[in-house]
């Protein structure tokens, strides 16, 4: 499968199942410069493809392709098959264009593009573009400001997925002192909620389910020290959590109940991390700390705040993994935005 946009500005998507390529051509050019949603459904032999694009007005308008049939015989009459057959160590998703070393098939002709994309999501899932095996020639960009989402009211998580927050635009002293409060609704007794930290040093700050009560740990460069909260956390309930701390004295408020105070060790008073904020999980394979159990977070999480602020949880946001936005089960859709 594959979507390109070729000379005159129409959308052309190109599904092979084995039988012959099948080609879906927008009906109208899109315009260069601006922002374009496209989305793709397959279902079985059937294929569907939508570009919107936001008028001046806001008014949202379609192209739409639907239900075009796809290929079942091949040139000599033999059938082929609906379920798409991709091999789990060989085949490779491109986004954005393709190496020419590549052995993509003759009919796909775009190798590059240039321009912008966000807001990649497969089977409902955001896929974060940073999250790549290779690249070339990419760098950050402006978020768009076309179609964009409603903030959403939480986000569910699958014991696998997580969320990257940028916290530089919260609490300038987040370093000497901090506050972070959310609503998480629990499928699994263990779990990261919430982790700073990198790989560059010792210092982090983690807050776990573990057991079926929340862990709280933080390391300012003398020792890590942890502490369990008194209040045990009941599963597909709505919770509640505050942590606050000033300087080397953490404070855990659990569904509105004291329930613990730590101090950090030594003389150090300040987190020296990095300006990400991992929620629900951490990637697998690479949490930089030892003191942290590495099970991502099941289950879902709302209106988490960083001081006074709220953060806007996105599940298109450029370090989304594998979240779902609204803790509702997803559709199997590829919604991508293109400029």
């Amino acid at each position: 499968m594959a979507v390109e946009v070729v000379p005159g500005g129409h959308v052309k998507m190109t599904v092979d199942m084995g039988a012959g390529p099948t080609e879906v051509m927008s009906n109208n050019p899109i315009k260069y410069g601006q922002w374009h949603q496209l989305e793709v459904d397959r279902r079985g032999y059937y294929v569907t493809m939508v570009v919107r694009s936001e008028e001046e007005s806001n008014e949202i308008v379609e192209d739409r392709q639907d239900n075009v049939a796809l290929n079942r015989m091949d040139e000599y009459g033999r059938p082929f098959g609906a379920v798409f057959n991709l091999h789990k160590d060989y085949s490779k998703l491109f986004v954005g264009g393709f190496p020419t070393s590549a052995r993509i098939q003759e009919v796909v002709r775009a190798t590059n593009m240039e321009g912008q994309i966000e807001g990649f999501k497969i089977g409902g899932k955001s896929v974060g573009l940073w999250n790549f095996k290779a690249a070339n020639g990419l760098k950050g960009a402006p978020q768009r400001n076309k179609l964009k989402e409603q903030p959403e009211t939480g986000l569910r998580f699958d014991g696998q997925s997580y969320l990257s927050v940028d916290r530089s635009n919260y609490m300038p002293n987040f370093a000497k002192e901090s506050y972070m409060k959310m609503a998480f609704k629990p499928e699994s007794s263990n779990g990261i909620l919430a982790f700073v930290g990198d790989k560059t040093g010792t210092d982090f700050a983690a807050l776990e389910l573990a057991n079926g009560y929340l862990t709280y740990s933080i390391n300012l460069g003398s020792g890590t020290v942890s502490i369990d909260a008194n209040v045990q956390i009941a599963m597909n309930t709505w919770n509640t959590v505050e942590v606050t701390r000033e300087g080397r004295v953490s404070k855990i408020v659990v569904n509105g109940q004291e329930a613990g105070m730590i101090e950090a060790t030594g003389e150090m008073d300040e987190l020296d991390v990095s300006n990400e904020i991992f929620l629900g999980g951490y990637p697998a394979g690479q949490m930089p700390v030892p003191d942290v159990r590495e099970v991502n977070f099941k289950g879902c999480i709302e209106e988490f705040y960083l001081g006074p602020d709220r953060v806007d949880l996105s599940a298109s946001s450029p370090g989304a993994y594998g979240v779902r936005p609204g803790c509702t089960e997803g559709v199997r859709k590829i919604p991508l935005k293109i400029k």
